[in-house]
């Protein structure tokens, strides 16, 4: 969905006059798209899988691999599947982050002791059900007929958001355990190399880092839904509850990067 290239048509106008339509149905020499995806009418890359067949059978090479500005199909992808993937991935950016966090673990260690469970398996699988369980509630919201059309393109622009949010858990990661990949290689390898971790401390400027990074999602995700609100006419209507929920991501994820991490499976100096 954010790829800088695309399959797509060179020029619309040929495609108007074309009569055979090689690029869908195929010809002798070549067969179409076994995705039934007609170019003129493709959004974005989301259902291609580069195959080429349509780029092959175009009798006209009107079809090729051409630059794009990534994102560009967002609008277009008005679609509950789309939608539900989406927020499905923002919700668990999230979700998953917190999940990490020495106050959520703790919880979790908790509610294990109350309820004599051996493992903490259930009290994770527990809290991920119910962090998960809010965008299942959206896209239910999303398929009645009053929010369908519009929501499911405000469920796009949340994608600013989440992919901030993952970002900024995955550096935090990156920066801490760049040096992992030395006794990963040596592992690889069947060698043993001499290796002293450096640490496990993230550098000074990471921190502010990981805030304007999200600040950045939150601002790009409420510029999306503000200019897809003047298409529709009841504009506030539809942008603040989607604002709402931007907001509160974002809320909860400033809340996610000031808690300290629990850090597993990393190799202690």
């Amino acid at each position: 969905m954010v790829s800088p290239l695309e399959v797509r048509v060179r020029e619309p106008k040929v495609c108007g006059s074309c009569q055979t339509h090689d690029c869908l149905h195929g010809n002798a020499r070549q067969r179409g798209c076994e995705l039934y995806l007609f170019q003129p009418k493709k959004a974005g890359n989301f259902d291609c899988t580069f195959c080429l067949d349509c780029v092959h059978a175009c009798p006209s090479d009107n079809v090729g691999i051409l630059a794009t500005l990534p994102g560009r199909a967002f609008g277009r992808l008005a679609r509950l599947d789309v939608a539900a993937l989406v927020l499905l991935l923002v919700f668990g950016a999230f979700v998953n982050a917190s999940a990490m966090t020495v106050p959520v673990i703790q919880w979790m260690n908790e509610w294990q002791a109350r309820l004599g469970f051996a493992s903490r398996a259930p009290m994770v699988a527990a809290f991920y059900f119910v962090g998960l369980l809010i965008p299942l509630v959206l896209v239910c919201v999303l398929s009645r007929p009053r929010w369908r059309d519009p929501g499911i393109t405000f469920a796009l622009t949340l994608v600013p958001l989440g992919f901030s949010m993952w970002i900024a858990h995955f550096w935090f990661h990156y920066l801490t355990a760049w040096s992992a990949i030395v006794p990963a290689a040596g592992r690889v390898l069947n060698r043993s190399f001499q290796f002293t971790s450096p640490g496990m401390q993230a550098p000074a400027w990471w921190p502010p880092a990981e805030i304007l990074l999200l600040d950045a999602g939150l601002l790009w995700t409420l510029y999306l839904g503000w200019q897809l609100a003047h298409r529709t006419e009841r504009a506030l209507n539809f942008f603040i509850p989607w604002a709402t929920v931007a907001v509160l991501l974002f809320g909860a994820g400033l809340w996610i990067l000031f808690q300290p991490m629990q850090m597993r499976g990393m190799l202690m100096s």
